[in-house]
């Protein structure tokens, strides 16, 4: 991940990396650091459109606000 922010990313899309990173973490089954990824897309970008679906999505998968996993994805 450190090398595709690097030179060869341009800064300005390094929030899509962090939130097709953060599927792959989702996928992969590591959920805290998924939604730690999708919070950096977002801080990054708030008004990115395939973060904040990813997060809805990610949050009905896991359960409601207050379950253990999604305390983690809640803000």
């Amino acid at each position: 991940m450190r090398r595709m922010l690097g030179d060869k990313a341009p800064l300005f899309s390094s929030f899509r990396i962090y939130a097709n990173a953060a599927i792959c973490c989702f996928h992969k089954g590591d959920v805290s650091l998924g939604a730690a990824l999708l919070e950096a897309a977002l801080r990054i970008n708030p008004l990115y459109d395939f973060a904040i679906r990813t997060k809805k999505k990610y949050r009905a998968l896991y359960g409601g606000p207050g379950s253990v996993s999604m305390k983690i994805i809640e803000k």
